[in-house]
C-alpha cells in the first residue's frame, strides 16, 4: 500500500482487517506502485531512489532492498520513468512499463545477464501497459496507452485482444484466468475475455472506485477509494505599506 506523506510517498502494510499498519520504506524518495510476491515474501515497487524511477525490491519487512531494473541501458529506450512491476504467478518473472514499452525479464538472473524481452505493441503502435498477470500464467491483463482500451495479451498465440473501453480502466484477473475485473466511473465491472461481455458487479457513491483486485483465495473484492474534496478560504488583502 502506497503512503502519501507531506514530501515523500512510502510503502507500508496493514493487515487485511486495517489494522497493524507499519512502514515498509520511510525516506525522501517516492515509492510507488508496490506489489506482493505471489509467496508474500517480497514487495516489488517502483522508486526514483537512483535517480530515476526503477524496480525495486525488498523483503516483507523492508530489509534486502535492492534494484532490480536498470532501463537506461536498454538499447533504443528513452528513461521516461520505469514503474508498474508485475510479478509472474510462480514469482520467477517480472514484467514493468518504461514509458515507452513494456518488458518481461527473470528474476532468477542479474540484470547485465539477460536481455530484457519486449512486449509487442497494437497494430496501431499502441504501447500495452501490463497490470496482471494471470493466476494460470499464460495471459497478462493491460491497458493500451493512449486510447482508453483494456486488452489481453496471450503468450500461446502471442497476440494482444483488446476487451472492454474505458478510461483508466485497470484490468485484474480472476481465480479462472479467464474472467477481468475493472472500474470506470462510480461501478466497478466484470468482463469476460473470451466473449468480451460485461456485467456491473457494484456501484460505489459518492467515491469512485480505483484499482480493483481479487484476493489469492477469490473471497474479497478490494479497491482504493477515491473522493474529490475542496474548501473554501477567505483571505482579507492587506495594504502595501
Amino acid at each position: 500500500m502506497r503512503q502519501i506523506r507531506r514530501t515523500q510517498d512510502d510503502i507500508v502494510a496493514v493487515n487485511r482487517d486495517g489494522i497493524g499498519w507499519h512502514d515498509i520504506t520511510n525516506d525522501a524518495p517516492f515509492d510507488r506502485f508496490s506489489r506482493w510476491s505471489p509467496n508474500g515474501k517480497k514487495i516489488a515497487f517502483a522508486s526514483d531512489r537512483s535517480g530515476e524511477y526503477e524496480i525495486w525490491i525488498c523483503e516483507s519487512d523492508g530489509t534486502n532492498l535492492r534494484q532490480i531494473t536498470f532501463t537506461t541501458s536498454i538499447p533504443d529506450t528513452i528513461q521516461s520513468g520505469t514503474s508498474f512491476p508485475v510479478w509472474s504467478p510462480d514469482g520467477q518473472r517480472m514484467t514493468f512499463y518504461t514509458g515507452e514499452d513494456s518488458f518481461i525479464i527473470d528474476l532468477n538472473k542479474g540484470w547485465n545477464e539477460q536481455i530484457p524481452i519486449k512486449l509487442p505493441r497494437n497494430e496501431k503502435g499502441n504501447v500495452f501497459a501490463v497490470w496482471d498477470w494471470s493466476p494460470d500464467g499464460k495471459k497478462l491483463a493491460g491497458r493500451f496507452i493512449g486510447e482508453n482500451t483494456t486488452g489481453v495479451y496471450s503468450f500461446e498465440t502471442k497476440s494482444l485482444t483488446r476487451i472492454v473501453g474505458g478510461e483508466n480502466a485497470l484490468p485484474a484477473w480472476l481465480s479462472d484466468s479467464r474472467r477481468i475485473i475493472y472500474s470506470q466511473n462510480n461501478k466497478i465491472y466484470l468482463a469476460d475475455t473470451e466473449t468480451k461481455k460485461t456485467n456491473e458487479l457494484l456501484t460505489i457513491d459518492p467515491e469512485k472506485p480505483r484499482s480493483p483486485f481479487i484476493s489469492r483465495d477469490g473471497k474479497l473484492l478490494y479497491y482504493v477509494a477515491h473522493l474529490n474534496k475542496s474548501d473554501i478560504f477567505l483571505l482579507e488583502a492587506q495594504p502595501i505599506q
